[in-house]
């Protein structure tokens, strides 16, 4: 049994442990709707947009236009914040993954670290 545990974390459990980076990348991305973020970019924040009634006056037509247009800039701040926040937390979980891809081959080894520390024979 410990031959077949050694033999599958050496070949098959290395090739998950490559495959769940993609995944967990993958997750973050989906969390944060990185897609629907992109595709709504210059949208208007929370869809707020005002109308100018037909008869209005140029100045209510200019206040709805930049009402509308600071809509649509809050809307893209916000949303860029988003994606940049997306991309600073991938770049943590990427790092992270790797890190534990290369300390993979050593985690069956632990325990006989953590013997040979109990028993003296190693110091720390």
């Amino acid at each position: 049994m410990i031959f077949r545990l050694f033999t599958w974390w050496y070949t098959d459990g290395w090739k998950h442990a490559f495959k769940s980076i993609r995944l967990r990348l993958i997750a973050v991305m989906e969390h944060f709707s990185v897609g629907i973020l992109v595709k709504t970019l210059w949208e208007p924040w929370k869809q707020i947009k005002r109308y100018a009634w037909q008869g209005s006056s140029l100045g209510d037509k200019m206040q709805v236009a930049f009402d509308n247009g600071f809509a649509r800039f809050f809307g893209f701040v916000l949303r860029m914040s988003l994606i940049n926040i997306a991309i600073i937390v991938s770049l943590f979980v990427g790092v992270w993954s790797i890190v534990l891809v290369v300390i993979w081959p050593l985690i069956p080894l632990l325990p006989i670290g953590f013997v040979m520390v109990g028993l003296g024979l190693i110091g720390l």
